[in-house]
């Protein structure tokens, strides 16, 4: 008998490495730090795929366990401004090589709620956002529903993966 217990629960040990977090968890599984390790835009259409913002974009994700979330992210081939205050075109490439947005989130299910009240795009301030997200190990996915893009008017998702940094 306790041979077969000792067993029963070896074997069911590894099941329980890396695997997708139940959604009841998901609201403690997100909070803390999570490191950007890519943010990849796929054309529905076509499954084209891009990097948008370079095979390693640089970046963090944080979520409090009071329900405020802060995203910061730029392209890994970021130009450098020639002086201490940039140009207006030098601004323009800054602007147009990250994102950042904040507020507060509440988890639903697999999904995570983000009622957004800073932004590094003025309309998206006094919105609300829902992303399909997973984690698994050290491992956040985020997820945007189908959406129109701003660049070619393709319907696109957008995947974001992140690894716990603390």
């Amino acid at each position: 008998m306790k041979r077969t217990l000792i067993s029963a629960v070896a074997l069911s040990f590894p099941l329980t490495l890396a695997q997708p977090v139940a959604a009841e968890d998901l609201a403690s599984s997100i909070v803390g730090t999570w490191k950007l390790t890519s943010f990849a835009r796929t054309e529905v259409a076509t499954g084209k795929t891009a990097a948008t913002f370079g095979e390693h974009p640089l970046g963090y994700a944080y979520y409090t366990k009071g329900g405020r979330f802060l995203i910061f992210a730029v392209s890994e081939d970021r130009k450098k401004n020639e002086k201490a205050e940039p140009s207006d075109a030098e601004r323009v490439e800054l602007f147009k090589s990250m994102f950042a947005w904040g507020g507060n989130y509440k988890t639903e299910g697999n999904k995570v709620v983000y009622n957004v009240d800073i932004a590094w795009v003025q309309s998206w301030i006094g919105t609300t956002r829902t992303y399909q997200v997973e984690t698994a190990g050290n491992k956040l996915t985020v997820t945007t529903p189908t959406f129109k893009s701003t660049v070619n008017g393709q319907d696109i998702v957008v995947v974001t993966t992140y690894e716990r940094a603390e």
